[in-house]
């Protein structure tokens, strides 16, 4: 996946920034996957390559700052359709699966800038799979929502609280 090597050359910047051919690059399903894989941290890193935990953290902060920016106006989340950004949320939720090794901060710096720009997408994300699960489990009517229950196994962290205090309220 060249997304992958693009993204991954970008993160070793000190300040990775946007500018046009970026967003028009990244603005896309497989580039908006692969900045989200850095940040999620599934597996190897992303680009198939091991890394020492302080270099996938440095990659993952920088994933997260291209995505939601340093404002409202630097980040990917800005440029991204309602699809996108619900994709986008989808992966950075899974941040939060015990699988994982993602950064709950960093996911959450960057749902939390999605759900500014696209509310509905995040929400979509956050919900996605209720109906299955709902549908298992029809005699518990307490049955939460696939990604909001891993969500909420988070909310001790002071960003993962206030983000999803925002979500419910």
């Amino acid at each position: 996946m060249a997304e992958a090597a693009v993204v991954a050359m970008a993160l070793q910047l000190e300040r990775p920034s946007l500018n046009e051919k970026m967003v028009g690059f990244l603005a896309t399903p497989a580039g908006v996957a692969a900045l989200c894989a850095f940040v999620e941290r599934a597996g190897d890193g992303g680009d198939g390559f091991e890394e020492d935990e302080t270099a996938a953290r440095r990659r993952s902060f920088r994933a997260a700052r291209l995505l939601a920016g340093a404002d409202e106006t630097e980040g990917l989340v800005s440029f991204l359709d309602d699809a996108l950004a619900e994709a986008a949320a989808r992966r950075l939720l899974g941040c939060f699966d015990a699988r994982t090794r993602g950064d709950a901060r960093h996911a959450t710096y960057v749902l939390e800038r999605l759900f500014r720009a696209a509310p509905d997408a995040v929400y979509a994300a956050c919900l996605d799979g209720f109906e299955d699960a709902a549908a298992r489990d029809a005699d518990d009517a307490a049955v939460a929502p696939p990604r909001l229950a891993a969500l909420l196994a988070y909310c001790g962290h002071g960003c993962v609280h206030a983000f999803f205090a925002d979500l419910v309220g």
